[in-house]
């Protein structure tokens, strides 16, 4: 166990007070990233599923190009 650091009571709670706004402050910011993350990554999975349509759409496009060479 350590022995107690000399300093002063009062500018200790002040420094206290500070640090546990920071905390608090930090928590709420992390959760609001978190929560729009959360909405990005819906969005992203839409776009994917875009993005997948039209490489489907594209690989439609490409079949009659792909049975010719086939028949060769």
């Amino acid at each position: 166990k350590l022995d107690e650091f000399p300093g002063e009571k009062d500018a200790i709670l002040l420094l206290q007070e500070r640090v546990s706004e920071a905390q608090r402050l930090a928590m709420i910011e992390l959760k609001e990233l978190q929560s729009k993350q959360k909405k990005g990554k819906k969005r992203a999975r839409d776009n994917d599923d875009r993005q997948m349509s039209l490489s489907e759409a594209k690989k439609i496009s490409k079949g009659g190009k792909k049975k010719s060479s086939a028949r060769r």
